[in-house]
């Protein structure tokens, strides 16, 4: 460790004979380098000697830090980061909320910041939107779907994504009676964004749904018995008491 510091923050920081931007990126290997060290270290620890990893995981996490700080666009060290994060949320032992919040949040912001450091990158910015979607933040998701749908990805889940905001965003309208003025038009942004991959039988399912919502039980029921004429199935089958729950959740 003494020789590792010395090197880094003395003769690496003092050797003028190396550009700047040549010693953050050797600063930055260096550190990610260490770092990886540590966690092999740790991973090969039995078991029972694994509980009391807390200053390792302080000196790991401050190397992979100062490793993306020297060197940005450092792919390798922001992946490090992100698949030790991971690792550690998977932890069996890291169950409660207050043990998982912070954890959660350090790997949104080294996301954020690979989305930010290597924009050709989809990978991060796939999983700020399921992260910002999961817990509500739906404008905060918006600028990276669009992102997403401008790049033009193959990945039927990634085109999908429009879609799937409009959908939560609807959720979100029908939350509150003051907003229900907007959902018709949402139901047909819904539409308009529907996979061409995906059957559109739920849509109308959807639409009974807020109908239920609204309270206009007559409405509803012509649309429930609308929908099982025109799909051919039998009201509260399995498969239309399913659509329905879904739809109505």
């Amino acid at each position: 460790d003494r020789h590792f510091l010395n090197y880094v923050d003395m003769d690496l920081k003092n050797n003028e004979r190396i550009s700047e931007p040549l010693r953050k990126a050797l600063v930055s290997e260096c550190c990610l380098r260490r770092a990886s060290q540590l966690i092999s270290q740790d991973s090969d620890l039995p078991f029972y000697m694994r509980f009391d990893r807390g200053n390792n995981d302080k000196e790991i996490e401050r190397l992979l830090k100062k490793s993306i700080g020297s060197y940005p666009a450092n792919r390798a060290a922001i992946q490090a980061h992100v698949e030790w994060l991971k690792e550690k949320l998977d932890d069996n032992n890291v169950t409660t909320a207050a043990d998982r919040e912070p954890l959660e949040k350090k790997l949104s912001e080294v996301m954020k910041a690979w989305s930010e450091s290597l924009p050709e990158d989809v990978e991060p910015r796939l999983w700020l939107v399921d992260h910002l979607l999961e817990n509500g933040e739906l404008d905060k998701a918006k600028p990276f779907i669009e992102w997403l749908r401008v790049a033009r990805q193959d990945d039927p889940k990634i085109r999908a994504l429009p879609w799937k905001w409009q959908v939560l965003d609807a959720m979100r309208l029908c939350r509150r009676k003051s907003d229900f003025v907007k959902v018709p038009e949402k139901l047909q942004s819904i539409e308009s964004e529907w996979p061409a991959w995906l059957s559109k039988d739920w849509l109308a399912y959807l639409q009974a749904a807020f109908l239920l919502r609204t309270g206009d039980t007559q409405a509803f029921e012509q649309q429930r018995t609308q929908i099982c004429e025109q799909q051919e199935r039998v009201r509260d089958c399995p498969r239309d008491a399913c659509m329905m729950l879904a739809a109505a959740q």
